[in-house]
């Protein structure tokens, strides 16, 4: 349910595999040397998640249409 990202360097790149419809995915950054972009293989509101600071967050609930974004903490930019 829960992943922690720790960035190790400038950009690090992280993915993120299709779920079940139902499933809820959290994921938050909890260490920060550079960003953290996580590309979910579908992703019904865009391309990419950019973790920028440590307690970024974001809750994800998996559907028909992909990962689908259903709160955020923190700002993590979504493109």
């Amino acid at each position: 349910l829960v992943t922690e990202i720790t960035t190790t360097g400038t950009d690090d790149a992280y993915t993120l595999a299709d779920g079940v419809v139902g499933q809820v995915k959290i994921i938050a950054m909890v260490g920060d040397a550079g960003d953290a972009i996580v590309t979910p293989t579908t992703f019904a509101n865009g391309t990419d998640i950019t973790f920028e600071d440590v307690n970024d967050n974001i809750t994800l609930l998996y559907t028909t249409n992909g990962w689908l974004s259903t709160a955020n903490q923190g700002n993590p930019v979504i493109a």
